[in-house]
């Protein structure tokens, strides 16, 4: 996808660490300090928001997903093989990385 959930959703970078399903980035910063009862109204709003932006989210980064692993796909249909081994088949595999750090 090339960008964070976060920036996918808000079309913002994020300035502190946050945790995505709280939905706290909703809403814009407070022009001054707020009584209780207004951060509770506030955080009232941003929960009914909650499943709608989740669910916009959700869609989002998985259509990114499927258009980045077609292109992917498109990218290397020459190299791409598809041998369709039969289960329980003894296949042998090469891991370079480990060659490597073995030499």
């Amino acid at each position: 996808m090339g960008c964070s959930p976060y920036y996918a959703a808000t079309g913002t970078h994020p300035l502190l660490p946050i945790d995505i399903t709280e939905a706290t980035f909703l809403q814009p910063p407070p022009k001054s300090l707020l009584s209780t009862t207004d951060l509770i109204s506030r955080r009232a709003i941003d929960l009914t928001k909650r499943s709608e932006d989740l669910a916009r989210l959700h869609s989002t980064v998985y259509a990114a997903r499927c258009k980045a692993a077609l292109q992917f796909e498109k990218d290397y249909t020459i190299t791409i093989k598809d041998f369709h081994f039969k289960k329980g088949a003894l296949v042998l595999i090469r891991n370079t990385k480990i060659e490597k750090s073995l030499n």
